[in-house]
């Protein structure tokens, strides 16, 4: 269960620059007590420089500048702060017994071990972008730059079989996102009843894992045989991890 509170102020000036500031609580039942609330605040503002600059309009059809800021709240999955009974399953080599049986039930600890010192994740990013128009908007550009960084990422943490448990969801660390996104967009053909509209994006995102807990040199993302998908400090979010041979100096197996 979630409460939240939510603000917002527009401003606007003789309607080509504006102004917007938002603000946003959240209470989560999903966090621990003493730690469910977190807070997340955001400002975005434009500029119609092709109004508030007539002259402009001689060279580009419209022109726009933007940019924001803000931070983004996450809360985690449902009964992770503490250890719950699941429903019990038997494996057999012949088949799994799966409770309840002949409506009678049976429950077992859960694979998942409770954490009562989990807190909020927390993103801040910032934008940046235009949107320019030429030939009586026949040639349209779009492009934008993001720079995004993650703070107590929450995810769920393998853990040794000889702690009686598998997992643990933790904030295991801070992660970074940057990227450029671009749309291109032309009409070569615009007649009274038919328009033509050729359109084209380009994207790239670099993403590092900044910094993790201390304690974990690494997370298990995924695995499958001798091939585990890890976050390594210092590298992309997820990388392969897997045996290679053993070598001599010389380079020799």
């Amino acid at each position: 269960r979630s409460y939240s509170v939510f603000g917002q102020l527009d401003f606007g000036y003789k309607n080509y620059a504006f102004l917007s500031l938002v603000a946003r609580n959240d209470w989560s039942s999903t966090l621990p007590e003493n730690n469910n609330s977190f807070f997340y605040p955001g400002v975005n503002t434009s500029i119609i420089l092709s109004d508030a600059i007539p002259s402009l309009k001689d060279y580009i059809s419209f022109a726009k500048i933007r940019g924001s800021w803000g931070k983004t709240g996450n809360d985690a999955d449902v009964y992770q702060i503490k250890s719950v009974f699941v429903p019990s399953e038997i494996f057999n080599p012949w088949g799994n017994l799966i409770f309840p049986i002949n409506g009678v039930n049976a429950y077992e600890v859960g694979n998942s071990i409770g954490n009562k010192n989990l807190k909020p994740e927390i993103s801040s990013e910032w934008e940046v972008g235009a949107d320019l128009r030429f030939f009586n908007s026949r040639l349209n550009i779009d492009i934008a730059y993001y720079n995004k960084y993650t703070t107590d990422q929450i995810y769920s943490v393998p853990l040794a079989n000889s702690t009686g448990y598998t997992v643990q969801t933790m904030n295991i660390g801070e992660i970074s996102n940057k990227g450029i996104e671009l749309m291109v967009s032309i009409i070569p053909i615009q007649k009274n009843n038919f328009d033509w509209k050729l359109s084209t994006t380009f994207t790239r995102n670099v993403n590092k894992v900044e910094k993790l807990k201390e304690g974990l040199p690494e997370v298990t993302l995924a695995s499958a045989y001798d091939i585990q998908f890890v976050a390594m400090e210092g590298y992309p979010l997820g990388v392969f991890k897997g045996p290679v041979p053993e070598t001599t100096p010389d380079g020799k197996i």
